[in-house]
């Protein structure tokens, strides 16, 4: 890699490390990540492209009750281990009334984000 230049390096155990002390030292943390970022050999952060399936729902208490909303998410979180994978990220607004529930689903904040999408 040229000096100088950031590049994505796939990342390894032994990198988590690493990354867990940078991202606790600007109050941030480390979510199943895919790549370290690098400069020079040096790490500066890490990506998780398609690490965790990000579900995303509207289950309409108009029509389902709180048993049918948890009869989906359990559905859905046993689509996803079928998958393969080792964990699913819901976001959560604030106003659902599933929110204050998510804790005791088993469920951990990850932080406030806002979330932004782009078509390609």
């Amino acid at each position: 890699m040229i000096n100088g230049f950031v590049h994505l390096k796939r990342c390894l155990p032994e990198d988590l490390a690493e990354l867990k002390s940078l991202a606790e030292s600007e109050n941030h943390g480390v979510f199943n990540p895919l790549f370290t970022v690098r400069k020079d050999n040096t790490i500066g952060g890490w990506v998780s492209v398609n690490g965790v399936p990000y579900v995303f729902a509207h289950l309409s208490s108009k029509v389902l009750t709180p048993r049918d909303s948890f009869e989906v998410i359990n559905s859905v979180e046993n689509h996803v281990q079928l998958g393969g994978a080792s964990g699913v990220v819901w976001p959560v607004p604030k106003t659902s009334p599933f929110h204050p529930l998510a804790g005791s689903l088993g469920y951990r904040s990850l932080g406030t984000y806002e979330l932004f999408y782009k078509d390609l």
